[in-house]
């Protein structure tokens, strides 16, 4: 992909080549402002539409940022050099974005890498050393692990105290112990579907996802679920009369129950409900995000005994990274320096 030289400004005309590795050459002509310039971008691109559709969405707003910054920089949308990555992500810091935020611009930027058969500067000893630096001096990593994950403790105060027939709490009880059991991301949360439940004769059950964040494939994983969070999800089914769709539905405020309810709950309304609901028990909600009942489930897990492998498969992830990042604050136990001061005793000899 190549830039001509043309103003710099948001209504420059663009010639963008991208070269994939196969030596065929796609042409985009963007005539119109870099805004549009995602969505060219994910019309040539052949495995774009093998990802989710948030994904999908991501990587498109992700390119238009990028492309906007670059046109305003004065720099090639494409290839970009290290040094222009790292203006980038200076530029990122300084208006405030979070690391999440920030990976998935590189992780855009990486895709048209794929794509045109060339190698991603970031990828490289140097390019892997600069974004730690920039995470470490930025305090980047320390933002990422402020938030917290949900424990079954603060689950049961919440269950505690988000009692009563009210159809929003009905809902909200049921949703908040199925995300914690099933150890699902709040996307997958939001995509449970009523076909997908498996009721037992024990009174347990089961949900089975569609195509996920690692389950590119669609095959779907089965995620076993307890008879209490079923009898809730029950509750939830029998009082808004769901019988098929997505299972998590948006309650109008004067909802009678005459009405079906139509609008499922998007993703971002799933953390929106546990911050709610953290604060009514008591709990802060700025220290919660959409994925804190997954952190919390990981978290109890590891404290009752189960090994990296064991939490692995129960919340899906491909490798320990997550669940070692997740659930160091636990492992202080582990430590040498502690298991050695445990052998030796106390210093001032009291026990």
């Amino acid at each position: 992909m190549h830039q001509t030289d043309t103003p710099q400004n948001s209504s420059a005309r663009q010639d963008l080549v991208l070269a994939p590795g196969d030596g065929d050459r796609v042409e985009i002509i963007a005539s119109a402002p870099p805004a549009v310039i995602g969505e060219r971008l994910a019309a040539v691109i052949p495995f774009f539409n093998g990802y989710a559709p948030n994904t999908r969405r991501s990587l498109m707003t992700s390119w238009k940022v990028w492309a906007e910054f670059a046109l305003g920089e004065g720099i090639p949308i494409f290839p970009p050099t290290l040094a222009h990555i790292e203006r980038f992500l200076l530029a990122g810091i300084a208006n405030g974005r979070k690391r999440a935020t920030l990976d998935q611009y590189l992780f855009a930027i990486d895709q048209l890498f794929q794509f045109a058969g060339l190698d991603n500067p970031m990828k490289a000893k140097n390019g892997r050393m600069l974004w730690k630096q920039l995470q470490n001096d930025h305090g980047l990593d320390e933002e990422q692990d402020k938030k917290q994950g949900l424990l079954l403790e603060d689950l049961e105060r919440i269950l505690a105290v988000v009692s009563g027939d009210e159809p929003a709490a009905v809902r909200d009880r049921a949703l908040l112990l199925v995300a914690y059991e099933s150890m699902t991301r709040r996307s997958e949360v939001a995509a449970m579907k009523v076909e997908k439940l498996e009721f037992k004769k024990d009174g347990s059950g089961a949900i089975k996802l569609g195509k996920t964040k690692t389950d590119q494939s669609g095959k779907g994983a089965r995620l076993p679920l307890t008879a209490e969070a079923m009898s809730h999800l029950d509750a939830w089914l029998k009082l808004a009369n769901i019988s098929d769709g997505p299972i998590w539905r948006s309650v109008p405020a004067r909802w009678s129950g005459k009405k079906p309810l139509v609008k499922p709950l998007e993703a971002r309304e799933v953390a929106r409900i546990l911050k709610r609901r953290a604060q009514q028990a008591g709990l802060n909600p700025a220290v919660f995000a959409g994925h804190s009942t997954r952190i919390g489930a990981a978290e109890d897990l590891v404290a009752d005994g189960a090994t990296d492998a064991q939490v692995m498969q129960a919340g899906r992830w491909k490798s320990s990274t997550m669940v070692a990042r997740y659930t160091k604050h636990l492992r202080d136990s582990d430590n040498a320096m502690m298991r050695f001061r445990a052998k030796r005793g106390r210093l001032d000899g009291e026990s």
